[in-house]
């Protein structure tokens, strides 16, 4: 009966400290959650920046590309006049 009764502090003792584990693993498995939530956040803001800068760089190459048409027209413009 002494026997039995080891045995059960001892798988008590047992079971508590596994509780405590599962509840440990809980606990940082939660706050990796969180981490990941506000990584998201801030990839997804990345992202959006990346994509500005993207649009803003093709507006400036589509500017670049009609400038550099204006100054060959005004270029073809100045040689006709300076021919005649």
């Amino acid at each position: 009966m002494e026997e039995l009764s080891e045995s059960v502090i001892l798988l008590k003792k047992d079971l508590e400290e596994l509780r405590q584990a599962i509840d440990e693993n809980r606990d940082k498995r939660n706050k990796l959650r969180a981490r990941i939530v506000e990584l998201n956040g801030k990839l997804q803001e990345q992202y959006l920046l990346q994509n500005t800068a993207k649009m803003e760089i093709s507006q400036l190459e589509s500017r670049q590309t009609e400038t550099q048409k204006g100054y060959a027209q005004l270029n073809g413009s100045l040689r006709t006049s300076k021919a005649r």
